[in-house]
């Protein structure tokens, strides 16, 4: 697991493959979609290293309900884990195909 922090979120991470996982403990994230797709860009950044862009997008399918970000060369799909409060603890990263 690596440690680090987004805009005063410290969190850590793992990355095994395609997926990884984000685990904000100390400071969880707020209902806030700023910060949230910030932090989400920043997982993907550091993990995969790689710049997303655009607006990310609510994806619906038979196997997967998340968010979608886009970078030059990958797709993600984010499925965050909220608490009852709807303060997000961790985010689940896969990257898929363009």
């Amino acid at each position: 697991m690596k440690e680090v922090e987004y805009n005063g979120y410290p969190y850590s991470y793992e990355r095994e493959g395609d997926t990884t996982v984000a685990m904000f403990m100390n400071r969880l994230l707020p209902r806030d979609d700023t910060i949230v797709v910030g932090a989400i860009r920043d997982v993907i950044r550091r993990a995969y290293n790689e710049e997303t862009h655009g607006a990310p997008y609510l994806v619906d399918t038979s196997t997967t309900r998340g968010i979608r970000v886009d970078g030059a060369k990958n797709g993600y799909i984010v499925v965050p884990v909220k608490e009852d409060t709807g303060e997000i603890h961790s985010l689940t990263i896969t990257r898929v195909a363009r």
